[in-house]
């Protein structure tokens, strides 16, 4: 019989095999009684084959079986695998009259019928017995292995890491087995666990409390392979809400969701290239942070998948043909950003374009190319950055793309310094991680006198603002990596605290100033606000109780190695006396760092909160502030310093891109120059030496 159009090949080869055996069946062939013990399906298919003369089995007879009962469980689905009842052998031919419309084998098109009779499985190279033996294997392997357990972050694995060392100690205090008091889930010993954590920490805020909660009932899910029901988390929140905070006096209050406006950051960049008075340990990290204040500024995303993460490999120049009239091609950077926070355990990476800025200051091809120079990157040997303005796109390409050293691919782009026998150096392999680059923006948040310790998510908010305000939610969404598609989550912890809408017009129709509302959302920011502790202040936290109680141990212990022959710390390594001073030492640190900061936090505070009360006293009294205020004379730690104060300014006045061009190339030459000098100390350090051998020459001519 011909093969019919609507039937697939292979299908047709299975039926008519089918239907030879089923012919060539005899009579007398044994059949099983109605109490015959129920077989499975691979016993009943090794039976089914037939033997060859040569003692092989034949693959083609057991493949129409297997076809057969595939078919019905595909019809069936709720039928199970073994069969309840004798496997009735089937003996009749099988006829198909492919012409009819009711037939099972019509098929709009070959890729429906190929999802029911050709999918792959069973194919006539297959031993059934083999794929039966490979399915107990894997069917062993996943009762073995037992439930699958979240496929948690690294941070998010750190949480639990350190919450279940809090558990075990509780346990420990006790005296129970942590994962068997896990296990019974019982709610009081968790109550009692959170009422431990607040007596014995300084703990101070309600959220803290509920975060602990929300991990600790996340350890319970990694080592029970279950989750925690419902009313187990219930009861607890609420004990949290009427219990632990009333009773412990903790603060209920929200942090302030502030964001930082285009104005702020223009004030922000420009004090750190040209008023800033910090000396970085190397200049690369100058460069670097104006860098990640850019990019972080530009693409709204969240710190932890910018900094530290980005390496030449994600990075990539690309040239394309100029406008017309110019001559200089048009560069851009596309940058790609695959450390993106998780949801539902998969990440989703995020693509981003940069193109030259005529506000030199928000450029980020500038602080890149530069970096990129001064690590001598570029596959192509460029002498500088205008060897790759002088570069023509080629006619029949759309791009020309400028590649990476294989040696530096996988390096980090923003690079920590390191301590080694020619002094301080820029690490090769080393990330910048986000807790110095975070000091490093607080840092220069109080330089220009911020009441508040900026953050980088207060970057990601202002940015998150404008893209809301000129994108759809959906592509708000897509940029900002928010995935659960509504604005749920960019409402709970983006949206300022500060409605920043002429509410007024809005509801009385009068005429709108947008522009006063704007500059009152603003962050608070004064130029006198003091950046650092007093000596005075300083002497007050290093009497604080607690410090001082932590550094008598300290030389107490210091004392004790030098009663037994030690002369210092490291000629006492690997003893329980030196083990006992890097306790204290390292808890006296912590201490004396956690209260300095505290101490200028209140000063601070302190300052912008009396700062106008004083002012406005000084003008009733007849003493009006000055018009303008001069700016104070800086001295620069690198002549670079000057040079780059210098062209900022200029380009400041410059609107002609013809004009801003040789401003760009000396500022990357700047650049290159100033983080390939070495360490800003060492300079520092070697200046200082010298002026004081100069002073003395100057002195001995005079005399």
């Amino acid at each position: 019989m011909a093969q019919p159009s609507n039937v697939p090949r292979r299908a047709w080869q299975r039926r008519n095999l089918g239907a030879k055996r089923a012919a060539a069946s005899t009579p007398s062939e044994e059949q099983p009684t109605k109490h015959t013990r129920a077989i499975p399906i691979r016993k009943r298919q090794t039976r089914s084959c037939q033997e060859r003369s040569d003692g092989t089995y034949s693959s083609f007879a057991s493949s129409s079986d297997s076809e057969s009962d595939d078919s019905e469980e595909y019809e069936s689905p709720r039928r199970p695998l073994i069969s309840s009842r004798a496997v009735q052998p089937r003996t009749q031919n099988i006829s198909v009259d492919v012409s009819s419309d009711e037939s099972d084998f019509s098929c709009p098109s070959d890729s429906d019928c190929d999802s029911g009779f050709d999918s792959g499985y069973h194919s006539l190279d297959e031993d059934p017995d083999d794929k039966a033996e490979y399915y107990d294997e894997l069917l062993k392997r996943f009762q073995t292995e037992g439930p699958t357990l979240a496929n948690h972050g690294d941070n998010t694995k750190q949480m639990e890491q350190d919450q279940e060392e809090k558990w075990n100690k509780f346990c420990k205090y006790r005296k129970l087995d942590p994962i068997e008091a896990l296990r019974q889930c019982e709610v009081p010993l968790f109550k009692l666990y959170l009422v431990w954590r607040v007596e014995n920490s300084r703990i101070k805020k309600e959220s803290s409390v509920m975060t602990y909660w929300k991990v600790l009932s996340m350890v319970y899910s990694q080592k029970t392979a279950s989750w925690m029901t419902e009313g187990v988390l219930y009861d607890v929140r609420n004990w949290i809400h009427t219990y632990v905070t009333p009773t412990y006096g903790l603060d209920t209050s929200k942090k302030e969701k502030a964001g930082i406006f285009i104005e702020d950051l223009a004030v922000l960049l420009n004090h750190h290239w040209i008023r800033d008075e910090e000396v970085f340990a190397h200049e690369r990290l100058r460069v670097q942070l104006a860098g990640n204040i850019i990019l972080a500024g530009a693409t709204a995303t969240r710190p932890g998948a910018l900094i530290g993460q980005l390496r030449y490999e994600h990075l990539e120049f690309q040239l394309f043909p100029p406008l017309s009239g110019d001559e200089r091609p048009r560069i851009v950077l596309k940058v790609n950003l695959e450390h993106i926070k998780r949801s539902g355990g998969q990440s989703e990476p995020k693509q981003f374009a940069f193109r030259e800025d005529d506000m030199l200051i928000y450029d980020p091809l500038i602080p890149i190319m530069a970096l990129a120079f001064a690590d001598q990157a570029f596959q192509n040997e460029f002498v500088g950055p205008e060897d790759i303005y002088k570069l023509v796109v080629p006619a029949n390409s759309d791009r020309l793309r400028i590649h990476w050293k294989d040696k530096w691919r996988k390096r980090p782009v923003f690079r920590d310094v390191e301590d080694s026998e020619h002094g301080l150096q820029v690490a090769l392999d080393k990330a910048l991680q986000y807790p110095k680059e975070r000091r490093h923006l607080i840092r220069l948040g109080r330089s220009i006198g911020l009441a508040k310790a900026l953050e980088w998510y207060d970057l990601r908010r202002g940015s998150g603002k404008k893209l809301n305000e000129a994108l759809t939610p959906e592509e708000r969404n897509k940029i900002m990596g928010h995935r659960q598609g509504d604005s749920r989550v960019y409402v709970q912890y983006y949206m300022s605290t500060f409605n920043d809408t002429d509410c007024q017009s809005i509801c009385f129709g009068s005429a709108p100033q947008h522009d006063l509302i704007h500059l009152a959302g603003r962050l608070l920011r004064h130029g006198d606000a003091p950046t650092a502790l007093t000596d005075q202040q300083k002497l007050e936290v290093n009497q604080d109780p607690e410090l001082v109680r932590y550094r008598e141990k300290r030389t107490r212990t210091l004392q004790r190695m030098k009663s037994q022959g030690y002369r210092t710390r490291a000629d006492a390594e690997g003893t329980e006396l030196a083990a006992q001073y890097d306790r204290h030492k390292k808890k006296a640190d912590s201490v004396s760092k956690k209260l300095k900061t505290q101490r200028l936090e209140s000063v601070i505070k302190e300052f912008h909160d009396s700062v106008h009360v004083k002012e406005i006293n000084r003008q009733l009294n007849g003493i009006k502030p000055p018009d303008v205020i001069a700016p104070p004379t800086i001295e620069y730690d690198l002549p670079e310093r000057a040079r780059l104060a210098r062209l900022f300014s200029r380009a400041a006045d410059v609107t002609n891109r013809d004009e801003l061009h040789p401003l760009r190339m000396d500022l990357q030459g700047i650049f290159v120059r100033s983080i390939s000098r070495g360490s800003t100390r060492r300079f520092l350090v070697l200046m200082t030496a010298a002026r004081s051998f100069l002073s003395t020459q100057n002195i001995s001519q005079s005399t």
